[in-house]
């Protein structure tokens, strides 16, 4: 989606760009390639991505500004190097795991190959929350079934949760990605598809991801400028819900500041949550990946403009 995110940033002369998902640094690359005038704030809370925005950096001197952190992280990180309320052109959220997450086997991720269960975006050197091993070992039957057809929109969740609660009563071990894998085939009959949303509904609530997007767009509201285009690459269907949601003046009742675990992203919410919008479409139309990847086909890329 390289060259549909750079035609509708449409970065102009001096712009500054906030990249919020710098991931590998494609998307960054690209739209410092585009103008040698525009600049990058590179955000990422993974610190093998700030590694590699800091190797970048070098590259592209005064022009690509490392940032490591979570959404939440935001005004701590640039508000001390001067941007402030209406200071940015233009945004991106990228969700997801990067290629560079993925090819890690240290970290769990994938459900195609082994390795330990942690699957926490901050990597090993954060000492804060739960691994996934951990939280299945932790969280109760209803807990579990809730992060599964919750986050992960599994209408087997209680049939998932009870498979991981029954092997823990008989001290049976589920500490690497291929043996979550077993107990799923073996005692849920899952389609590929409901494997990758297991892991996935795991890894949302490990990092707490769907409250992050949703207070990353709320941020991106703050920090643009009237006329600044946003624009969000979502993951699967819970992700463009939330971020729908926004768009439309109708974000989840649990977004401000309460905790969004559990919430249910795409129930009616009342009335009194509905807000007057900020945001104007800039496609009539989510826009898609082209070709028929497998992965790519719950991706969708929408774009709009602060009014």
């Amino acid at each position: 989606m390289g060259e549909k995110v750079l035609e509708h940033i449409q970065p102009s002369e001096g712009a500054v760009v906030l990249d919020m998902t710098f991931g590998c640094g494609g998307h960054s690359e690209l739209i410092l390639k585009s103008d040698p005038t525009v600049k990058v704030l590179a955000l990422d809370r993974d610190p093998a991505s700030h590694s590699l925005a800091q190797s970048l950096a070098y590259k592209y001197p005064d022009r690509l500004v490392p940032l490591h952190g979570k959404f939440s992280d935001l005004p701590n990180l640039i508000e001390p190097l001067g941007y402030g309320k209406g200071s940015i052109d233009a945004m991106l959220f990228d969700c997801g795991c990067s290629d560079l997450q993925m090819m890690d086997i240290s970290r769990g991720f994938s459900h195609e190959v082994d390795g330990p269960l942690d699957m926490r975006m901050d990597g090993k050197a954060s000492d804060e929350g739960l691994t996934a091993y951990e939280l299945l070992y932790s969280a109760n039957e209803i807990d579990l079934k809730n992060i599964f057809k919750v986050y992960g929109m599994l209408s087997a969740g209680k049939k998932i949760a009870r498979a991981l609660l029954y092997l823990r009563h008989t001290h049976g071990e589920v500490r690497t990605t291929s043996d979550l894998v077993a107990v799923l085939d073996a005692s849920c009959d899952l389609a590929s598809h409901e494997v990758r949303s297991t892991f996935r509904a795991l890894r949302y609530f490990v990092n707490d991801e769907l409250n992050e997007l949703s207070h990353g767009i709320l941020l991106s509201e703050w920090y643009l400028k009237t006329g600044g285009r946003l624009l969000t690459i979502s993951e699967d269907q819970v992700e463009d819900t939330i971020i729908k949601n926004h768009f439309t003046g109708t974000p989840s009742s649990n977004f401000a500041g309460l905790p969004m675990r559990f919430a249910s992203f795409t129930a009616p919410i009342d009335g009194e949550f509905v807000k007057k919008t900020c945001w104007s479409k800039i496609n009539k139309h989510v826009l898609i990946p082209e070709g028929d990847r497998l992965l790519s086909r719950s991706r969708k890329l929408r774009a709009v403009v602060k009014m």
